[in-house]
């Protein structure tokens, strides 16, 4: 049976372990893209929509049942049809879905928390598009996955919802290895498409 949701309690405890517990890995993440729209070269822009595609199509079906339990109007929110279009528009060649394990709701969330969380990263990345003159990009990319994103609403509507959960340590803990799997999902992804990692600073 779902998960039925506690009274409601404040989620920004649950919000803060979950950044707190996936922070090295996010963190990785943003690293390998955050060169992305400082040339006109769209390489790597290529590459993270090739990456955000693998990975939604791999986590949005198994996560849709789920979280309807706690949000009924969750489907809603995908993006993968922005994504589609990205691809097909820029003709971009689709990586291998991620494989991935089934989640119960717990597991679920914390899937969630990544992929709901992308979208306020999202915003900041359209305006860095944006700010590009159109003379310093090679070709006109299609934005459709970063004109997707939106404010806060939607991922504070998650959280509530998902607070009300019974989040005794095991159930928090599931959670936070689901995030953290999440996330490892995105950095092989990141890999197969060619991003590699800026070099450490070397340790003196």
């Amino acid at each position: 049976m779902p998960d039925a949701p506690r009274p409601h309690r404040p989620d920004h405890r649950l919000r803060a372990r979950l950044r707190e517990g996936t922070r090295e890995r996010h963190e990785r993440l943003d690293a390998l893209f955050d060169p992305m729209f400082r040339t006109g070269d769209l390489a790597p822009y290529h590459r993270f929509i090739r990456m955000n595609h693998a990975c939604h199509e791999a986590l949005e079906p198994l996560i849709a049942a789920p979280l309807a339990s706690l949000l009924p109007d969750w489907a809603e929110g995908s993006r993968l049809p922005q994504l589609r279009r990205d691809m097909a528009e820029m003709a971009l060649a689709p990586l291998p879905a991620p494989a991935f394990g089934t989640p119960d709701t717990v597991a679920a969330v914390g899937i969630g928390y990544v992929l709901e969380g992308s979208r306020l990263g999202g915003m900041i990345l359209l305006r860095r598009l944006h700010k590009l003159e159109a003379g310093a990009l090679s070709s006109r990319p299609s934005a459709h996955y970063l004109a997707s994103s939106e404010g806060a609403e939607r991922f504070n509507r998650f959280l509530k919802a998902a607070s009300g959960l019974d989040w005794q340590e095991a159930r928090f803990a599931r959670c936070l290895a689901a995030a953290n799997a999440a996330f490892d999902c995105f950095l092989a992804a990141a890999r197969a498409a060619g991003a590699e990692p800026e070099p450490r600073a070397a340790i003196s």
